[in-house]
């Protein structure tokens, strides 16, 4: 009987540490019911979150692609005034090119009034002392 009474013991502390460790994973399994919860919770939040950022990302990229489209306009302008500024300085240099060669026409026939002048002065000069004479 002592046996059995033993054995009763023993089986009893074995159903009660067994019961112990059922209840410490029952908490454990709340525990991990309640993060899954809670990652849900945050789960379903971001996804609201998403919806509500979406519009405002879909708008960015709008905003980006006009701004691509705008910034190849601009460089399409761009490139169209510095090749009219090339044009305009080419046409610059062949202007004063023209304007130097003229300007140097002019001296070199100023000169050569100049010496005629002189030379008709001379003459006069040469043909009234002549004539004094």
């Amino acid at each position: 009987q002592e046996a059995l009474e033993s054995a009763g013991r023993e089986g009893m502390q074995e159903i009660a540490g067994l019961e112990a460790r059922v209840d410490s994973l029952l908490e454990e399994l709340s525990d991990v019911h309640q993060d899954l919860e809670d990652t849900r919770v945050t789960a379903q939040a971001a996804s609201v979150k998403i919806s509500e950022l979406e519009p405002a990302l879909q708008a960015k990229e709008v905003a980006r692609a006009e701004l691509e489209q705008r910034n190849t306009g601009l460089e399409e302008e761009l490139d169209g005034q510095m090749r009219d500024l090339e044009s305009v300085r080419v046409e610059r240099d062949r202007a004063l090119s023209e304007a130097a060669a003229l300007t140097a026409a002019v001296r070199a026939t100023k000169d050569e009034r100049h010496v005629e002048t002189q030379s008709g002065e001379f003459q006069r000069t040469f043909l009234e002392s002549e004539l004094a004479e």
